[in-house]
Protein backbone atom coordinates (compact mmCIF):
# COMPACT_ATOMS: atom_id res chain seq x y z
CA UNK A 1 0.00 0.00 0.00
CA UNK A 2 2.99 2.08 0.18
CA UNK A 3 3.81 5.17 -2.53
CA UNK A 4 5.88 7.73 -2.96
CA UNK A 5 3.95 10.23 -0.92
CA UNK A 6 2.09 7.89 1.65
CA UNK A 7 3.42 5.43 4.03
CA UNK A 8 0.80 2.83 6.04
CA UNK A 9 1.85 2.09 9.08
CA UNK A 10 0.52 -0.51 10.67
CA UNK A 11 0.03 0.16 14.66
CA UNK A 12 -1.11 -2.90 15.97
CA UNK A 13 -2.88 -6.17 14.81
CA UNK A 14 -4.70 -8.99 16.45
CA UNK A 15 -7.35 -11.47 17.02
CA UNK A 16 -11.10 -11.10 18.99
CA UNK A 17 -13.45 -8.05 19.72
CA UNK A 18 -12.30 -4.64 19.15
CA UNK A 19 -11.83 -3.58 22.57
CA UNK A 20 -11.72 0.05 24.41
CA UNK A 21 -7.91 -0.50 24.75
CA UNK A 22 -7.63 -0.46 21.16
CA UNK A 23 -10.03 2.49 20.94
CA UNK A 24 -6.90 4.15 23.63
CA UNK A 25 -3.93 3.11 21.28
CA UNK A 26 -5.78 4.52 17.93
CA UNK A 27 -6.51 7.77 19.81
CA UNK A 28 -2.82 7.83 20.92
CA UNK A 29 -1.11 7.20 17.76
CA UNK A 30 -3.93 8.95 15.79
CA UNK A 31 -4.66 5.52 13.45
CA UNK A 32 -8.14 4.36 12.41
CA UNK A 33 -9.01 1.08 13.45
CA UNK A 34 -9.79 -1.17 10.50
CA UNK A 35 -11.45 -4.69 11.49
CA UNK A 36 -12.27 -7.81 9.25
CA UNK A 37 -15.03 -10.16 10.29
CA UNK A 38 -14.75 -8.43 13.81
CA UNK A 39 -16.92 -7.42 16.61
CA UNK A 40 -16.72 -4.04 18.08
CA UNK A 41 -17.41 -3.79 22.13
CA UNK A 42 -19.69 -1.48 23.02
CA UNK A 43 -17.62 -0.03 25.65
CA UNK A 44 -15.26 0.97 22.54
CA UNK A 45 -17.70 1.94 20.07
CA UNK A 46 -18.93 4.57 23.15
CA UNK A 47 -15.28 5.35 23.98
CA UNK A 48 -14.62 5.63 19.79
CA UNK A 49 -17.43 8.39 19.58
CA UNK A 50 -16.02 10.81 22.50
CA UNK A 51 -12.12 10.13 21.50
CA UNK A 52 -12.93 11.06 17.77
CA UNK A 53 -11.42 7.22 16.91
CA UNK A 54 -13.13 5.97 13.70
CA UNK A 55 -13.62 2.30 13.68
CA UNK A 56 -14.21 0.34 10.27
CA UNK A 57 -15.34 -3.23 10.20
CA UNK A 58 -15.37 -5.22 6.95
CA UNK A 59 -16.80 -8.76 5.98
CA UNK A 60 -15.44 -8.11 2.19
CA UNK A 61 -12.09 -8.16 1.72
CA UNK A 62 -12.36 -5.52 -1.38
CA UNK A 63 -14.49 -3.20 0.14
CA UNK A 64 -11.63 -3.00 2.98
CA UNK A 65 -8.88 -2.54 0.47
CA UNK A 66 -10.91 0.01 -1.67
CA UNK A 67 -11.21 2.15 1.54
CA UNK A 68 -7.54 1.75 2.35
CA UNK A 69 -7.09 3.17 -1.35
CA UNK A 70 -9.21 5.98 -0.55
CA UNK A 71 -7.65 6.72 2.56
CA UNK A 72 -4.34 6.70 1.12
CA UNK A 73 -5.75 9.11 -2.16
CA UNK A 74 -7.08 11.57 0.77
CA UNK A 75 -3.24 11.66 2.43
CA UNK A 76 -1.51 11.92 -1.18
CA UNK A 77 0.59 15.51 -0.66
CA UNK A 78 0.75 16.92 -4.24
CA UNK A 79 4.23 16.93 -6.05
CA UNK A 80 5.07 20.45 -6.95
CA UNK A 81 7.67 21.19 -9.92
CA UNK A 82 9.68 24.30 -10.57
CA UNK A 83 8.73 25.90 -13.69
CA UNK A 84 11.26 28.00 -15.50
CA UNK A 85 8.67 31.11 -16.71
CA UNK A 86 10.68 33.33 -18.13
CA UNK A 87 14.55 35.36 -18.02
CA UNK A 88 15.84 38.28 -18.45
CA UNK A 89 18.97 40.20 -18.70
CA UNK A 90 19.99 43.18 -16.50
CA UNK A 91 20.80 46.03 -18.74
CA UNK A 92 21.36 48.62 -16.08
CA UNK A 93 20.99 49.39 -12.17
CA UNK A 94 19.30 52.54 -10.57
CA UNK A 95 19.60 53.47 -7.01
CA UNK A 96 16.51 54.91 -6.08
CA UNK A 97 15.74 56.81 -2.70
CA UNK A 98 12.34 55.08 -2.25
CA UNK A 99 12.58 51.66 -3.68
CA UNK A 100 16.57 50.50 -3.24
CA UNK A 101 18.29 49.07 -6.07
CA UNK A 102 16.31 48.91 -9.13
CA UNK A 103 17.30 46.41 -12.61
CA UNK A 104 16.16 47.43 -15.56
CA UNK A 105 16.42 44.33 -17.82
CA UNK A 106 14.93 43.15 -20.78
CA UNK A 107 13.18 39.71 -21.21
CA UNK A 108 15.23 37.46 -23.37
CA UNK A 109 12.81 34.29 -23.06
CA UNK A 110 9.10 33.53 -21.82
CA UNK A 111 7.65 36.01 -19.18
CA UNK A 112 8.58 37.96 -15.75
CA UNK A 113 5.39 37.78 -13.74
CA UNK A 114 4.77 39.29 -10.34
CA UNK A 115 3.99 36.00 -8.22
CA UNK A 116 6.99 34.30 -8.94
CA UNK A 117 10.30 34.18 -7.34
CA UNK A 118 13.63 35.59 -8.76
CA UNK A 119 16.89 33.61 -9.14
CA UNK A 120 19.24 35.95 -9.49
CA UNK A 121 22.02 34.07 -11.62
CA UNK A 122 25.89 35.65 -11.96
CA UNK A 123 28.87 33.86 -13.49
CA UNK A 124 26.21 30.90 -13.86
CA UNK A 125 25.98 30.73 -10.36
CA UNK A 126 22.74 31.31 -8.62
CA UNK A 127 23.44 34.05 -5.74
CA UNK A 128 19.96 35.09 -4.81
CA UNK A 129 16.14 33.57 -5.05
CA UNK A 130 13.65 35.94 -3.39
CA UNK A 131 10.19 37.86 -4.44
CA UNK A 132 9.34 40.62 -6.87
CA UNK A 133 8.26 43.15 -4.68
CA UNK A 134 8.00 46.29 -7.32
CA UNK A 135 8.24 45.22 -11.68
CA UNK A 136 7.50 47.85 -13.95
CA UNK A 137 7.12 48.87 -17.83
CA UNK A 138 8.07 51.86 -18.15
CA UNK A 139 6.86 54.04 -14.58
CA UNK A 140 3.77 51.78 -14.87
CA UNK A 141 3.37 48.88 -12.40
CA UNK A 142 2.40 45.63 -14.14
CA UNK A 143 1.69 41.60 -13.38
CA UNK A 144 4.45 40.60 -15.98
CA UNK A 145 6.55 41.61 -18.44
CA UNK A 146 7.02 39.47 -22.25
CA UNK A 147 10.47 38.43 -24.13
CA UNK A 148 11.69 41.18 -26.47
CA UNK A 149 9.97 44.04 -23.48
CA UNK A 150 11.99 46.16 -21.02
CA UNK A 151 11.20 46.82 -17.44
CA UNK A 152 11.99 47.44 -14.03
CA UNK A 153 12.20 44.88 -11.07
CA UNK A 154 13.07 45.30 -7.41
CA UNK A 155 13.72 41.99 -5.50
CA UNK A 156 12.84 41.98 -2.06
CA UNK A 157 16.19 41.26 -0.12
CA UNK A 158 18.53 41.96 -2.45
CA UNK A 159 20.13 45.04 -3.15
CA UNK A 160 23.45 43.81 -4.87
CA UNK A 161 22.01 43.86 -8.60
CA UNK A 162 24.95 44.24 -10.90
CA UNK A 163 24.61 44.54 -14.69
CA UNK A 164 24.70 41.26 -17.17
CA UNK A 165 23.24 39.47 -14.34
CA UNK A 166 20.75 37.06 -15.59
CA UNK A 167 17.19 37.01 -13.44
CA UNK A 168 14.92 33.69 -13.88
CA UNK A 169 11.17 33.63 -12.91
CA UNK A 170 10.44 30.08 -10.92
CA UNK A 171 7.19 29.59 -9.89
CA UNK A 172 6.26 26.36 -8.01
CA UNK A 173 3.18 24.42 -10.52
CA UNK A 174 1.39 21.46 -9.62
CA UNK A 175 2.56 18.02 -11.41
CA UNK A 176 -0.17 16.25 -13.06
CA UNK A 177 0.07 12.68 -13.47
Amino acid sequence: FNSENVKVNIVHAGVGTISPSDVSLAQTTESIICGFNSITEAAARTLAKTADVEIKNYNIIYNFLEFIENKLDENKKAEFVDVVEGQAKVQQVFNVSKGGTVAGFVVTEGTISRGSDIQVIRNNEEIFIGAISSLKHYKDDVKQVRAGVEGGIVIDGFSDVQEGDILEAHKLTEATS
